[in-house]
């Protein structure tokens, strides 16, 4: 049986506990990056930034991406992963930290487009 803890709101502090154990139990982690953990989101937000910026020149990635429409509403969702983490200065705090990942979402609704993008650290691999 394969177990992930996927973790959007639970606080950083409770994360770091939970998450050793849980590698420990063969288990596996995707938890979101949020401003209280500035140092962390800064690095991932400046890599994605970068990254998609220049494209995949020089920097390795996957992305995946899907397209929905309904009820009025465009949404684009990409997904861009990396297993090149070596930059990440405090990845060893993070046992079995493989991957790091951003999600787009651009939602146009009624002609109105808005862009978000959230980020995540996971002990999986990154998607290929």
């Amino acid at each position: 049986m394969l177990k992930i803890l996927l973790s959007q709101s639970m606080l950083w502090g409770h994360k770091k506990l939970l998450q050793p154990k849980l590698i420990d139990n063969g288990g596996e982690y995707i938890l979101a990056l949020k401003g209280n953990h500035c140092k962390l989101h800064y690095e991932v937000i400046n890599f994605f930034d970068q990254a998609l910026e220049h494209g995949e020149e020089g920097t390795e990635y996957h992305k995946y991406e899907e397209c929905n429409e309904g009820h009025g509403r465009t949404e684009i969702r990409r997904i861009f992963s990396t297993e090149n983490i070596n930059f990440l200065k405090d990845r060893a705090q993070w046992k079995g930290l493989k991957s790091i990942v951003c999600v787009e979402a651009i939602r146009t609704i009624k002609g109105k487009a808005s862009q978000e993008r959230r980020y995540y650290i996971s002990s999986l691999r990154g998607c290929r």
